[in-house]
This record gives C-alpha cells, sequence and structure tokens, in this order.
C-alpha cells in the first residue's frame, strides 16, 4: 500500500505522478498545479494505491483549481472501479469508497463525459479503516502511560475475532506490567489523514471553542474544548458575545452532527446547550 499519495501537492513538479490514456497535455504549471488538457473522454493522470484489502475505505480529497473546460471526475480502478462525482467547476470536493476486494487499485484524475482542461491544486488519498488497539495504564504515583497499536481493519465478519485478539493483547500486557489499566480503546475506524498543517496564523490549540451539553434522561452536564476555532466564518457568534450563534450554518451543521453521534456519560442522547470561544 502507499498511502498517502506521493507528492500530492504538485509543489515543484509532477513526480510520483503519471500521465493516463495519453492526454493532449499533462504538465506541471507554477505554483503547484497539475495541468491537463484532453481531446477525449477518459483521458488525465494517475498513481498506483498498491495492494490493497477488502473493506479498505478511502478518503479522497481533490482540490480543482481552474475548470476551463468540460468536467473531470476521480477514478479508482481495481475491484471493478468506480467513477466519483463528475465536477465542473473549482473547489475543494471529497469522496469516500470502501473498497470491494483484495486488489491491485489505481487512482486516477480524468476527463468525464468529453473533452477537458482543468488544473488540479492538490490530491490526496488517505486510508480511513485502519483498526487499532489503545491502551491508557496509571502508575503508583498517578503518572500515566498511554499507547496506540495498529491492527487489521475491522469489518462486520471479523469484529467479535478483533475483540477477542484485542482482549488477549490486554491480558498480555497487564501480565507483564505492574501498573494498573485505565482505559482501553478497540478502534474500529481510526482515521489519519495526513493533511499539512495549517496556514493561518491562528490556527492554535489554545484558541478554543468550549462546548457544553446536557444528557437527556439524567441532565448531567458535560464540555468538551475544540481547538483552533474558526472565527472568521461570517456570522459564527452572536452581535457582541463570545458565543457562537447555534443557527449558523457551520455551527448548526456541527450541532447536528454533534447530538447525532454523541452519548452522555450514562449511554444517553445529548443536548447541545452553547457553543461559546475561550482564549
Amino acid at each position: 500500500m502507499t498511502l498517502p499519495l506521493t507528492n500530492p501537492d504538485f509543489l515543484t513538479d509532477l513526480t510520483g505522478w503519471a500521465a493516463y490514456g495519453a492526454p493532449t497535455t499533462f504538465e506541471w504549471v507554477s505554483p503547484g498545479y497539475a495541468h491537463v488538457v484532453s481531446a477525449a473522454n477518459g483521458k488525465g493522470f494517475s498513481q498506483s494505491l498498491g495492494v490493497l484489502p477488502a473493506g479498505t475505505r478511502l478518503k479522497i480529497v481533490l482540490n480543482v483549481a481552474t475548470v476551463a473546460s468540460g468536467q473531470l471526475s476521480i477514478y479508482v480502478s481495481g475491484g471493478g472501479g468506480w467513477v466519483g462525482t463528475v465536477r465542473s467547476a473549482p473547489g475543494v470536493y471529497t469522496e469516500f469508497k470502501t473498497l470491494p476486494s483484495d486488489d491491485t487499485y489505481t487512482l486516477r484524475v480524468i476527463a468525464n463525459g468529453g473533452a477537458a482542461d482543468f488544473q488540479i491544486n492538490q490530491i490526496g488519498a488517505y486510508n480511513l479503516m485502519a483498526g487499532a488497539f489503545s491502551i491508557n495504564m496509571v502508575d503508583r504515583d498517578d503518572d500515566q502511560r498511554q499507547f496506540t497499536l495498529p491492527m487489521v481493519t475491522v469489518t462486520a465478519a471479523n469484529h467479535d475475532a478483533q475483540a477477542a485478539l484485542a482482549d488477549a493483547l490486554q491480558a498480555g500486557i497487564e501480565g507483564i506490567s505492574r501498573l494498573v489499566t485505565q482505559r482501553v480503546d478497540f478502534i474500529a475506524s481510526r482515521l489519519e489523514p495526513g493533511d499539512p498543517r495549517p496556514t493561518a496564523g491562528s490556527a492554535q490549540v489554545n484558541i478554543e471553542w468550549l462546548v457544553t451539553y446536557v444528557e437527556d434522561t439524567t441532565l448531567e452536564v458535560r464540555t468538551v474544548r475544540i481547538g483552533g476555532a474558526n472565527l472568521d466564518i461570517a456570522g459564527i457568534l452572536l452581535t457582541g458575545s463570545n458565543v457562537a450563534d447555534l443557527s449558523q450554518a457551520a455551527m448548526a451543521a456541527f450541532v447536528s452532527a454533534f447530538e447525532a453521534a454523541v452519548l452522555g456519560p450514562n449511554g444517553n442522547a445529548v443536548t447541545v446547550q452553547s457553543v461559546a470561544f475561550l482564549e
């Protein structure tokens, strides 16, 4: 497996990428674009992903700088092939694909529906389905030791067997350590996108959103802090306040996703009470 991709940002050249299907033009354009001109459908550029197992879930991020004409799409060969959503305008697009079989896969960006002329600023592909085992242990002085170990992809078919292996690993670790286990996580899906560091000067962990939420049944209140609060989003704060407007589109999307996924400490649904900016 060759993830993350080689030279996903086209910083100075096209290293790692190859023309596919003999496009009319495949060239590097300053300050960091892959430029494709194609007279026909299905031509563009590609990079091998190597051998990937069935159940691997790919996240593919495509940054389209310009579309002078035509359309383009992501294509993943192998396992029967797959074509992502057709794009005809600049923008940052994200695609997800669960691979159906063990196979050798290749990622391509190709003209779709005929002739096309486009420039790509960045393309990244990441494996979202790496299972993991994480353990947190504490010593006599209350100092903690935590580490995470990768496991094979967890699927519906192998879940119970992998959970049993995680239990056995925990027992094995405890058998050779005097520390006491505080927490064990058996992780079915682990995201390591490998994205570059943020460039904004305000992208700091101590510039935070404080999320306050309540468990619907027990009314217990909990908080969680999210670093890198983006205050440049239009309308994100109520006027003259450090409290977020929960009806603003980006914040409303966060609240909806949070309430749909998160449970309270007693396993009940939760409701977000407020989100406030802290520094």
